[in-house]
């Protein structure tokens, strides 16, 4: 018989998942699940906590920072080559791209934009700018 228990990390974050690790969104947090050995919840969940420690599962809580702040790398214009097209999503992370584009425009995009979008956005900025 194999051992079917698991680690389980509550995060609301959109981006930057570890390969894998399991994640469940704590908004949708009913119950305590079936399975689970250990439990990290990033954020502020207490009820979260509390079903977990109640069944005797260990719990790692990871405080959220108050004010995020995104490290981009050197992203000036003119480091970019001339096609742009050759940006392919993987270069930037969302964060990154959401930096990137509120700097450039002045405007920050729009919080549900998904990666694609944000990308076109990115690429129409930077040739805006270099222009």
């Amino acid at each position: 018989m194999t051992d079917k228990s698991f680690e389980l990390t509550y995060s609301d974050q959109g981006s930057g998942f570890e390969k894998g690790r399991r994640y469940a969104n704590p908004r949708f947090f009913s119950s305590v699940r079936a399975g689970v050995n250990a439990v990290t919840v990033i954020g502020d969940y207490p009820k979260i906590v509390e079903a977990y420690e109640a069944k005797g599962i260990p719990v790692t809580v990871i405080a959220e920072p108050q004010n995020p702040v995104v490290e981009v790398r050197d992203v000036s214009v003119a480091s970019f080559p001339d096609d742009l097209g050759l940006v392919d999503g993987d270069t930037f992370s969302d964060e990154q791209l959401r930096a990137i584009i509120s700097e450039v425009t002045g405007k920050a995009p729009h919080h549900m934009l998904g990666r694609a979008k944000l990308i076109e956005q990115f690429n129409a900025a930077c040739q805006a700018a270099a222009v």
